[in-house]
């Protein structure tokens, strides 16, 4: 009986891993602007794939029909990660739903270092921004708790940090892409964190063009 009970706890526990819904919180509310005529040819400039995709989705259509000229801008790049998980919270609500349920609650803190084009002098300033990722499935009574508890140990693969280095920097191995994610997942999952990053920074980088007009 502890053996069936074991093994179905391994089941469950990969199955929150791979199966388990995604939240994000990027810390501040925007409001979105009217998508109008096409703007052809402009091209974000930054080292970081995911996030020129991420700003050219964003300003492709309303770049040049915004109130704040985002053309002074030279260059968006990413240059600081740093995320934790959430352990306390993540037990608590587990335990909030009788141990039926399975959480994972990163939070993460992003600088971004955007560079302005004034006439020939370029300026340089950094922006913070924070984003919260939860993860939560359901789970038979007790399997749910032990499988947060579980997760806050060993999980790191779903931090910002791991996903950027198996999108952008290495290849993954095929066993890593067996026991965790392929490639273009490593991408997809990695542009989630980065496009709610973004928003939390736009609207700070938007005050700061308006200061600068």
């Amino acid at each position: 009986m502890r053996m069936i009970y074991f093994a179905i706890t391994i089941l469950f526990s990969l199955l929150s891993v791979f199966l388990g819904c995604q939240n994000f919180d990027p810390m501040i509310r925007t409001s979105s602007s009217s998508k109008k005529e096409k703007v052809a040819g402009w091209i974000w400039i930054s080292e970081n794939i995911i996030l020129r995709d991420v700003l050219s989705e964003r300003f492709e259509t309303d770049l040049f029909n915004r109130q704040e000229d985002f053309t002074k801008i030279a260059s968006i790049e990413i240059t600081n990660i740093n995320s934790e998980i959430q352990a306390t919270d993540s037990l608590l609500y587990s335990l909030a739903t009788l141990t039926m349920g399975t959480f994972e609650i990163i939070d993460t803190d992003y600088t971004f270092t955007v560079k302005y084009l004034d006439g020939i002098k370029i300026e340089e300033r950094k922006f913070s921004g924070k984003t919260q990722m939860t993860m939560k499935a359901p789970m038979p009574p007790y399997i749910g708790l032990g499988t947060t508890a579980t997760l806050i140990l060993l999980d790191r693969y779903k931090t910002p940090e791991h996903l950027q280095k198996y999108c952008i920097e290495e290849q993954p191995s095929s066993i890593r892409e067996i026991v965790e994610l392929k490639k273009n997942q490593y991408c997809e999952e990695y542009k989630k964190y980065i496009r709610s990053a973004w928003l939390s920074v736009e609207p700070k980088i938007e005050q700061d063009l308006k200061r600068r007009k």
